[in-house]
């Protein structure tokens, strides 16, 4: 899906619906939501919905290599990286490696907090996931981060 916030904000990824009475009891708010990873949309926050299903190009469904999920994913740093790399789609895991091998390659990029915990994160990954695109590029961030 791609969910755009009335913030200006744009998700991409895969979304679950988490009804008014499941919010209320996990989070404390009484309303529908979207949740990608482990961001919460409430419907007052929406803007619009588009899905991404039959959608092609050159990454997929989405329009770019990684996006605002990925991003934020980064600025909160390990703890929630993490949480990516041990879940169930493959997908978010491949973007958001991208999205830290373009941040950790830039001299101008954005520092991602507890950054010294992503070598154990990055060699704990194939414990959590089979795809090959996903475990190449770890291999590769795990040499650029160690040396």
């Amino acid at each position: 899906m791609r969910v755009y916030l009335k913030s200006g904000e744009i998700f991409e990824g895969i979304a679950e619906h988490d009804s008014a009475e499941y919010c209320f009891h996990e989070f404390g708010v009484d309303e529908d939501a979207l949740q990608m990873e482990n961001f919460v949309l409430y419907r007052r926050d929406i803007k619009k919905v588009e899905s991404l299903e039959g959608r092609t190009g050159p990454w997929g469904p989405f329009s770019a290599p990684f996006g605002q999920l990925e991003e934020a994913v980064c600025d909160a740093g390990a703890d929630l990286i993490d949480e990516v790399f041990t879940g169930e789609e493959d997908v978010h895991i491949v973007r958001l490696l991208r999205c830290l091998i373009v941040r950790l390659g830039s001299s101008d990029a954005k520092e991602i907090p507890d950054v010294e915990q992503l070598p154990k994160l990055l060699r704990d990954l194939p414990s959590f996931t089979e795809n090959e695109e996903a475990l190449e590029m770890a291999k590769q961030l795990l040499e650029k981060v160690e040396s």
